[in-house]
Formats: C-alpha cells, sequence, structure tokens
C-alpha cells in the first residue's frame, strides 16, 4: 500500500471528516492561512525627508535645523532620516518661493525660513510668490521677546522719559527690529526717540551704548540680552523701557515692565503693532509645501509637536546653548497668519511705511 506523508494540517483535516464538512472545511482555511495580515509599510520607512535651510551653513538657522533633523525622525513612523540641505537666498525668500512652488508636496521636503520672509505676503510683497495661508506650517522652534531699552546713565529711564526728550538710539536701517519699533513708538506713543542708523548689527549698537555714541537700542531680544549680558539685568546697567513684542514675557512684566500693545488704546494701533512686531513671535518657522496629504501633514505636525516636548531634544538643546523658548504649533501658526490677513489695508500700508522709514 502507498504511503502518505501527513503534516499536521492534514492529520487535522482528515480527522474531523467524522463531524462535519463545514468543520473540516473551516479547519483547513486555518492552516492554511497566514499567521497574521500583513499591514502596508508605514509611507517613511526607507525614504528621508530633505530640510531645506534657507540660509548659507553655519549660521543659527543652520544650528536650529541640524539640531532638528537628529531628532525629528524619531517621531514619524518609519523613522525617515531627515537631511539638512541649504538654499541660501534674499533672506530665505529663495527657498521659500522653492519650496512652495517646486518642491514635491508628498512631505519628503520641509523647509526652514526667516520669520519676516514668512509675513512678506501680508504686506503685499511682490517678491514672496506664495500665499501665506496656503502653506504648510509645521510650528516654530523657539519665539522670542523683544525690549527696548537705554544705557544705565540715560536721563531717558522710562518710555515717559522719552516723551519729554529727545533721546539717540541705535538702528541699523529701514526693516530692521530696532529701527521700526523705534519708529512705532513715535508714531503711536509720541516718544522722541531719534534713530542714529547704519550699525552693522545689534553688537554694534551696543559698543555705540558703552561709548556714548547713542542712548539705547529699540528692540533686543530678551534671551539674547540675558545670554550675552546677564550682569546688566543683575546690576541694572540698563534701563528697560518697554517690552516691544506682541506677547508680553511673565518674567518682565512681573517685575513691572509694561508691554507696548498694553500702551495703546486704540485698536486699529494695536493692529499696526502686532502686524508690525509679528516677526517676534514668528520666532524661528518651518515649513512645508501647500497641498499636501491631509495624512502627511498630521504626521508632521504631531511628529514637530512631540519633538518639542520630548527629553532627550530638550536635554541636547540646553547643552548646545540653543534655545527653544514658547514654542509655537503649526496649527497656531497657521491661525495667526490667517488673522493677519485680515489687516485692512490702510493699516497694512502705514506698517510698510514705518519699516521703510518714512512716516
Amino acid at each position: 500500500m502507498p504511503s502518505f506523508l501527513m503534516t499536521s494540517g492534514m492529520t487535522r483535516s482528515l480527522s474531523c471528516i467524522a463531524r462535519s464538512l463545514p468543520a473540516c472545511l473551516f479547519i483547513g482555511h486555518l492552516a492554511t492561512a497566514p499567521a497574521s495580515a500583513q499591514s502596508p509599510a508605514p509611507f517613511y520607512a526607507g525614504k528621508e525627508i530633505r530640510l531645506v535651510v534657507g540660509f548659507a551653513p553655519g549660521g543659527g538657522a543652520d544650528t536650529y535645523a541640524r539640531l532638528i533633523s537628529q531628532h525629528l525622525g524619531r517621531h514619524i513612523e518609519g523613522r525617515p532620516e531627515v537631511v539638512v540641505q541649504h538654499m541660501p537666498g534674499a533672506n530665505s525668500l529663495t527657498a521659500a518661493n522653492w519650496i512652495y512652488a517646486v518642491a514635491p508636496k508628498d512631505g519628503t521636503v520641509i523647509g526652514s525660513i526667516h520669520s519676516t520672509v514668512a509675513i512678506e505676503p501680508i504686506y503685499g510683497s511682490e517678491r514672496a510668490r506664495f500665499d501665506v495661508a496656503k502653506f504648510t506650517w509645521l510650528g516654530s522652534a523657539s519665539t522670542d521677546y523683544g525690549v527696548m531699552l537705554t544705557w544705565g546713565p540715560s536721563a531717558t529711564k522710562s518710555w515717559r522719559d522719552a516723551q519729554l526728550r529727545e533721546t539717540p538710539m541705535g538702528g541699523m536701517g529701514p526693516g530692521a527690529a530696532a529701527d521700526v519699533a523705534t519708529a512705532m513708538a513715535n508714531r503711536f506713543l509720541g516718544t522722541q526717540f531719534k534713530v542714529v542708523s547704519g550699525y552693522r548689527g545689534t553688537n554694534d549698537i551696543v559698543l555705540a551704548m558703552e561709548r556714548g555714541e547713542v542712548e539705547g537700542i529699540g528692540s533686543w531680544t530678551w534671551s539674547a540680552l540675558a545670554a550675552t549680558r546677564p550682569n546688566w539685568i543683575a546690576e541694572k546697567k540698563v534701563n528697560v523701557l518697554m517690552q516691544v513684542s506682541i506677547e508680553p514675557h511673565p518674567e518682565l512684566t512681573k517685575q513691572g515692565v509694561p508691554a507696548i500693545l498694553d500702551l495703546v488704546a486704540s485698536d486699529r494701533d494695536r493692529l499696526a503693532i502686532e502686524l508690525g512686531l509679528v516677526f517676534l513671535s514668528v520666532g524661528r518657522p518651518f515649513v512645508a509645501p501647500p497641498e499636501m496629504p491631509p495624512e502627511r501633514v498630521a504626521t508632521l505636525r504631531a511628529a514637530f509637536a512631540a519633538m518639542l516636548k520630548d527629553a532627550a531634544f530638550l536635554d541636547e538643546a540646553k547643552n548646545r546653548k540653543i534655545e527653544v523658548a514658547n514654542p509655537k504649533t503649526g496649527e497656531e501658526l497657521d491661525r495667526m497668519f490667517r488673522r493677519l490677513l485680515d489687516t485692512p489695508r490702510p493699516i497694512v500700508d502705514q506698517v510698510v511705511q514705518l519699516q521703510n522709514g518714512t512716516k
């Protein structure tokens, strides 16, 4: 008689003949079916994400981008590698236009652009060939607070003093934060600041203050002041006149330093100040192309938000002295931009004039 090699599955199938055909068919199916259904591989598995930085290597934007490139992928299913690439030009406007119109819209390209470039379409800039409301905003790694201050010996020790006397303030040129904040104080608070412009940067203005060439600066980020001149605060070597940002700093508010938005009564003036100083609240924005699949938008935004709370990310940022303060989600940036897009045109024109150094 022929002999048969019977597998355990066959044994079960033959032994159940005496019971019922349906039962046999069911058991046979279980014997031949795979142990578990295989789910499709995550979209990002085996892929890389290009993080396009709108500046040359070595600057602050590059520092943030490289930190984020080391941690973002861990919060995305499939753990893609994030690779930093540079596309400098026009203060990151070149990169912003490319990400909006040319980059793949599948979630494999994200970017880092300057906060002032992000809001250029609101001002009606023809150079900015993107719709700020259609961009996919992922979040901001850090936002900051601006302060207006004078050197200790200055007779202008409060913003009210500046209403009564002309106070020379260092500036860099039209559109610079120090110049714009000073112009706004003069326009909306009636101060008599006199801008001495042409300095190459904040450090040069600080040296000019120490030499007595100017008495103060219209806007310096609080974090930079605390990091580079901590003794100035502790020893009261400077007079902090006001906060020049649309979000007040809790510590400064507790100390009684007024916020510029609280010093104006007109809603119209408040809108103008918000628009002029919003770049501080935008901070260091990260963006992706428009018209991306909704699930990729959700994935990237969730990953960015999770990364900003991750202990390993925060520890490395602290060790490398990279500030991660008051970060914003992509949804928060999106709401901010959409609200500012509704600013009446006459107010926008007024802010543009102030930025250009005209009245």
